[in-house]
């Protein structure tokens, strides 16, 4: 395949390469089903040039495309400085029978790589260093990128909250608390006031393992088949946010129930464990509704975001909640789609002010 693919290369417009590609290694494959592998491609002197993405089936296809026609819109943007942090579309073909999407390499590393070095969450200079990278990437691509605005209220939820719930009623089910929920989650939205927020390019997977890192600095943000054109800005400030909470126990392995360096694990990790064992559970709770610095950092982190976008406060809680039941809906792992519906219900009950989870406490 990756012959196939750099012999095909030779016949499009391959502008954006300086060198073509005569070689390639596999970077990675997924276990999921809908899952693509991606292909590290080098040109004759060694150096990488090209990531190329093949379907593994035609369940997969549908990414790559949505992937290529957002790296396409972007090509087309007036991003500026911001064009070399994005990878350059150069191919969607099919090879071998299987659909390519070829694009420009970003020279870096995954946010990942730092984040489970031994000692590196569990220092609040580090972390603090990786919030302030990824929102100033943000802040200045939303900025690039703001095209239309949609008022609080009536029309948000009407065009941008209904959607969602609508989505997830099709893929993830309806049921009594879900139905209280969203009514709340509705009367909640609609009473918003009505002022003006703008909408823009929404990456839509702004997570720590799509942003690269080069010498301590943001080098390029990878994998944009979840884009959309218009979207709601928060949508990937929350994102980071949860994406960096997730995971903290894996990077800090807890001994009992205590996280070195978060003395707020404890406490979280016994008011939030997961009922049906999902591990990122913990982790997003304390990392939004905990107490010691982390979650400190991460409001932080959000309010001020929220306050950038012209948001009021009353806001933030209810764009937590969409995007907690967005997340139920993107993603095809059940496992992933069961945590966000009891992440949603928690939530719910938190607005609420309930002591108890209703059917499950």
């Amino acid at each position: 395949m990756i012959d196939l693919i750099c012999e095909r290369l030779r016949g499009v417009d391959t502008s954006g390469l300086l060198r073509l590609p005569v070689s390639g290694l596999v970077l990675g494959m997924d276990r999921d089903p809908l899952a693509k592998v991606t292909l590290l491609l080098f040109d004759d002197r060694g150096e990488a040039c090209a990531v190329a993405k093949v379907a593994r089936d035609r369940g997969s296809e549908r990414a790559l495309e949505q992937e290529y026609a957002a790296l396409c819109h972007l090509a087309c943007s007036p991003i500026a400085g911001l064009r070399p942090s994005l990878p350059a579309p150069l191919m969607l073909e099919r090879v071998g029978y299987r659909l390519v999407l070829v694009t420009t390499v970003i020279p870096g590393t995954p946010m990942t790589v730092g984040y489970y070095t031994p000692g590196h969450v569990t220092d609040p200079a580090a972390v603090r260093r990786d919030f302030e990278s990824a929102g100033g990437w943000l802040s200045a691509f939303q900025d690039a990128t703001a095209v239309a605005s949609v008022t609080l209220g009536d029309e948000l939820f009407r065009d941008h909250i209904q959607p969602v719930l609508a989505r997830y009623r099709l893929q993830v089910g309806w049921s009594d608390w879900e139905a209280e929920a969203f009514a709340d989650l509705e009367a909640d939205a609609r009473a918003l006031p009505p002022t003006p927020m703008g909408l823009g390019v929404v990456h839509g997977d702004y997570a720590i393992g799509n942003i690269l890192v080069d010498r301590g600095a943001l080098a390029g943000v990878i994998d944009w088949e979840l884009s959309r054109p218009a979207g709601v800005p928060m949508t990937d400030v929350l994102k980071f946010a949860a994406s960096y909470s997730s995971f903290l126990d894996r990077a800090v392995p807890p001994r009992g129930m205590v996280m070195h360096g978060h003395p707020g694990w404890r406490p979280a990790r016994q008011r939030w464990e997961s009922p049906s064992g999902w591990a990122n559970f913990t982790g997003f709770m304390y990392g939004f509704h905990g107490e010691g610095w982390y979650p400190d950092l991460v409001r932080t982190f959000v309010s001020r975001h929220a306050t950038r976008l012209g948001l009021p406060p009353a806001a933030v809680p209810v764009l937590l909640r969409v995007f907690v039941a967005e997340q139920a809906t993107v993603l095809a792992n059940r496992t992933y789609a069961r945590g966000y519906q009891q992440l949603l219900h928690e939530l719910h009950d938190l607005a609420r002010g309930n002591r108890f989870v209703t059917g499950r406490r």
